[in-house]
């Protein structure tokens, strides 16, 4: 990856999380107002919802990401919120 493309990606991550968390601050309102807010699953600990995919048309890891065992597999992908 160059350096420049590593630093486009850092960059885009940084607003993405920024976006997240400026959206849930602004909304959190609303959402109490409106009785949507659930209770905490196990109090006194930081839940994580994960959800993935599983991309039939991939076939082929990334080149980059060949000789990586712990490299993301062709087609799945993983989403934390």
């Amino acid at each position: 990856m160059s350096r420049s493309t590593a630093k486009s990606t850092e960059l885009s991550l940084i607003v993405s999380q920024a976006l997240v968390r400026y959206s849930s601050k602004e909304l959190a309102p609303i959402i109490e107002e409106l009785g949507g807010k659930q209770p905490s699953i196990l109090p006194g600990y930081r839940i994580k919802i994960i959800d993935g995919n599983n991309l039939a048309a991939t076939e082929h890891r990334l080149s980059v990401l060949r000789d990586v065992s712990g490299g993301p597999l062709p087609g799945k992908s993983c989403f934390g919120a």
